[in-house]
């Protein structure tokens, strides 16, 4: 648990750098040069997700399966996990390769009539070396920290890089240099982010062996997990896709614009009360049942309250952010409230399932809930495309939500049933806190929107919202439970008087 805070906070650190820097360079590439090539950068964003799947559920597997060895210091056991996830990642690495550049030829032919095919050509590879870097050096030390939960140095890493990234390719753009140049900037940082992971693994895990005998067996759970990645990826990558066929770069761009604020929003989510935790998580599931039910409603009661009060803020502070942000771009217009609304929905509806989607992972229930995926992204698809002629965007935002309300319901119910919790708390939760974001997103986002002059007036109202937001939302929890918190409070007071 001695990493559990720290990774915490660096995973918050982090993902509120990349958000940051993202918008700023974001923000200049649109100024720049313009919707079509912000939408197309997006786009092909998109298609190199799909390529992802390749990886077919490597690391999630991998991951998993090191939870025991690690906990037992079983290095043998490590190294030949690390070795086979090392042998299939060099597997993907060529194929990508291959499929990157028959990629690079097909994007310019798909936007041919909007932007020049050389330019497009050469974005799509240069943008998805990065993803061949780390197949081909990275991976395979990612899993082995993020499984001892040593995921800090990856944040740490990632944090002061991307710092750099910015202040490079914003030094680029004012001297006006193409956009090939400034993503080729990327591609650099990937190299020293290799270098620099590479030289901790091998000063801090000297017994790891990568010549061991690969143990294929230990990731069978692959293929399981890669149904559940094939899901993901047609529920959460799908509408950037069909609008670049169906649609037009620009529409590409102002869905691109709204998806970064709520995806990062998502991303800052899962990074700090998933990916940070898991390996916490993980070891627990290796332990009593009972201890971990009691850690995993105390876990899901907190989650929740901070969740809500992210996503009321959210919403509210949107529509203020984006005016600002697009106010010197003038081809299409980005102020679109239903857009925002639609986005704070979708996010609502995927994240109350983090605690759930940690246990599922932590015990590696991925077989057990691959069905429920598959028919998540049939929803998603048919509900989009039916929708997508008669409501555009909006139709597309609505099939998603639809396909999050099936799934989150689906793997909330597994979890409970299978760990034999009671539901009843979890109603609870839920209830008082939707109360909450209910009164405040009436308040400031129908009747009285918040109105803002420029970047800090923005920030002094969203601080306001988040901390009148946390307040609600505690009071709202604490009162009608009382008598729970305070028990619980003197528990960690005297744990915590212990220690002293």
């Amino acid at each position: 648990m001695k990493h559990l805070g720290k990774n915490m906070i660096l995973s918050i650190i982090c993902k509120v750098i990349m958000i940051v820097t993202g918008l700023i360079v974001q923000k200049y590439v649109l100024s720049s040069f313009g919707s079509d090539i912000n939408g197309l950068y997006s786009s092909i964003t998109q298609f190199l997700t799909y390529l992802i799947l390749l990886e077919s559920g490597i690391g999630t597997a991998s991951i998993q399966a090191l939870y025991v060895p690690l906990a037992k210091s079983n290095w043998d056991s490590v190294s030949a996990v690390i070795a086979a996830t090392k042998q299939q990642y060099e597997k993907i690495c060529r194929w990508f390769l291959m499929l990157l550049v028959g990629l690079a030829f097909l994007i310019p032919c798909i936007v041919a009539s909007q932007v020049d095919a050389l330019t497009a050509g050469l974005l799509t590879f240069i943008s998805g070396l990065s993803s061949v870097i780390t197949y081909a050096f990275l991976g395979k030390y990612v899993i082995l920290l993020t499984a001892d939960n040593r995921i800090g140095i990856i944040y740490i890493c990632d944090s002061v890089l991307t710092l750099l990234s910015c202040g490079l390719r914003l030094i680029a753009i004012y001297m006006n240099q193409s956009i090939i140049v400034v993503q080729s900037i990327l591609v650099a940082t990937a190299v020293i982010k290799s270098i620099i992971i590479f030289a901790y693994v091998k000063k801090h895990y000297k017994k790891l062996d990568l010549k061991a005998k690969p143990n294929n067996q230990a990731i069978l759970q692959r293929w399981s997990v890669l149904v559940h990645q094939i899901a993901g990826l047609v529920v959460n990558h799908t509408d950037v896709t069909i609008l670049t066929v169906a649609s037009t770069l620009k529409n590409v761009s102002i869905y691109s614009v709204y998806n970064y604020i709520y995806s990062n929003i998502a991303a800052i989510i899962n990074t700090t009360f998933s990916q940070a935790i898991l390996a916490t998580f993980g070891r627990l599931a290796t332990g009593e049942q009972k201890t971990y039910n009691k850690v995993f409603k105390l876990f899901e009661s907190f989650f929740y309250c901070i969740l809500f009060a992210i996503l009321s803020t959210a919403l509210i502070m949107t529509i203020p952010f984006v005016s600002l942000y697009t106010a010197s771009v003038a081809d299409t217009n980005y102020i679109l409230p239903s857009v925002a609304l639609l986005f704070c929905i979708c996010q609502m509806m995927n994240l109350v399932r983090v605690p759930a989607l940690i246990t599922i992972n932590a015990y590696g229930w991925f077989k057990e809930t691959k069905k429920g995926s598959i028919i998540e992204a049939v929803i998603n698809l048919s509900v989009s495309l039916a929708l997508l002629p008669v409501l555009g965007m909006q139709g597309l935002l609505i099939g998603t939500i639809c396909s999050y309300l099936f799934r989150t319901q689906d793997v909330i119910l597994f979890v409970y049933r299978k760990c034999k919790i009671g539901w009843m708390s979890l109603m609870k939760n839920l209830l008082l806190n939707f109360s909450g974001f209910l009164i405040l997103t009436l308040a400031f986002f129908f009747w009285k929107p918040i109105i803002v002059t420029g970047w800090i007036d923005w920030m002094l109202k969203a601080v306001g919202i988040f901390v009148l937001s946390i307040v609600m939302l505690f009071l709202l929890n604490y009162v009608p439970r009382y008598k729970e918190c305070n028990i619980l409070a003197k528990k960690i007071y005297l744990k915590y008087e212990k220690r002293l």
